[in-house]
């Protein structure tokens, strides 16, 4: 499991420079291809001092949170469900 901003494939660089370029957009890769840290990297990079909200199906809400507790350590991660 990729550890670190320091593990990203440059794809995923160019997709989290692309998401943070156009303010609001959506990412459509096919699986495996590291949506997850893209999406992840892009909001701590433009307000990483501010709350998110991330909307996922209930099967991926604890591996979101296994991966931002990894790569954001300080940061608090809550799943709220229901």
């Amino acid at each position: 499991m990729l550890t670190s901003r320091a593990e990203l494939r440059p794809s995923q660089v160019q997709g989290i420079a692309w998401l943070i370029d156009k303010k609001r957009a959506m990412l459509g890769d096919d699986m495996g291809l590291g949506k997850t840290a893209q999406a992840a990297f892009a909001a701590h990079d433009v307000a990483p001092t501010q709350k998110k909200l991330i909307a996922a199906p209930t099967y991926a809400c604890y591996m979101w949170k296994e991966c931002l507790d990894l790569w954001f350590p300080d940061d608090t991660v809550a799943v709220a469900q229901g």
